[in-house]
């Protein structure tokens, strides 16, 4: 398999499987109260980037000249929205029935309504809100900086929740999110299982995450940047016995891993050993952290291909 693939898929497994074990952290994670109107509180699942807030850390500053600024480019040059520039906050929101992105920022409300027209999108017209789309992807300003995007059924769901004065963060998730170091700029709690566990790419995780995925009850993970990288994800499972059963098959994984990297790959050995696994009752907590100097050694062998 080739690494860059390789690359993606412990990213995607460590973003659903790391949680922190230490004690000493500041708490909580808030949701843009500009988002809250449009939450639905029937939500399984959100995830958030805090896009200002990462675009702040040394590491972004570090590396933002190795993004891929020729699409970043194109997209702003279309759409009049500059990710880099113009959005603070991107939140995923699903019921597992519908779902949508929401996101703060500075949006040029007409040069963006006039070249989505330009791209033959259809404009309508919903409880006051101006539309953009069709009936698979739209687009919607609202007042405060806020656009919603999604399906259109979708849409129109998120502006009923707001025009009902339903919207709220579903208690079980914000509970989960004030348990998260405060700051973390990248995060998802899911109240139906595990999230993402189709991402993984490898055999060996797939079938992995195939025999944990109906053990897990809850699951929530962060992301923090700062001159380095630390994950976090805490797993509640359905009983002590699958908590056991989960700890051992993450356990394997990374044994696997590890196992098939080669001796002279120290830089991926080094990320396999970051990974921390502990149990405690029905929660499967592990950890992992990387220095920049450990990021900077990955990068530089892994990162340009």
């Amino acid at each position: 398999m080739k690494r860059p693939a390789l690359m993606i898929s412990l990213v995607c497994t460590a973003t659903i499987t790391i949680a922190s074990c230490t004690n000493a952290v500041q708490s909580g994670i808030a949701v843009d109260k500009a988002f809250t109107p449009l939450i639905s509180p029937e939500t399984t699942m959100m995830a958030g980037i805090d896009l200002e807030g990462l675009k702040s850390s040394p590491l972004y500053a570090k590396y933002k000249g190795q993004l891929n600024l020729e699409g970043l480019d194109q997209f702003s040059q279309d759409f009049g929205v500059d990710p880099r520039r113009d959005i603070r906050e991107l939140l995923y929101v699903t019921d597992e029935r519908k779902q949508y992105f929401l996101a703060t920022g500075t949006f040029r409300g007409p040069e963006l309504e006039r070249k989505l027209q330009n791209k033959g999108l259809k404009a309508t017209s919903y409880k006051g809100f101006n539309l953009l789309g069709d009936a698979r992807s739209s687009l919607a300003l609202l007042k405060g900086s806020v656009a919603v995007m999604g399906p259109i059924d979708s849409v129109h769901a998120a502006i009923d929740t707001q025009d009902g004065g339903r919207g709220e963060v579903p208690e079980e998730i914000a509970e989960r999110l004030r348990s998260m170091p405060k700051g973390d700029q990248i995060w998802f709690v899911s109240r139906n299982g595990l999230p993402f566990a189709s991402a993984a790419t490898r055999t060996d995780v797939q079938s992995a995450l195939s025999n944990i995925v109906g053990f897990i009850r809850v699951a929530a993970g962060s992301l923090g940047a700062d001159t380095g990288v630390h994950l976090q994800t805490a797993l509640g499972c359905t009983s002590a016995e699958g908590a056991t059963r989960v700890n051992d098959a993450l356990r394997g994984t990374v044994a696997i891993g590890r196992l098939s990297t080669k001796d002279n790959e120290a830089s991926l050995l080094k990320m396999y050993d970051a990974v921390k696994i502990e149990r405690t009752e029905n929660t499967v907590r592990l950890n992992a952290q990387l220095t920049g100097e450990q990021l900077e050694e990955l990068i530089g062998r892994y990162g340009k291909r």
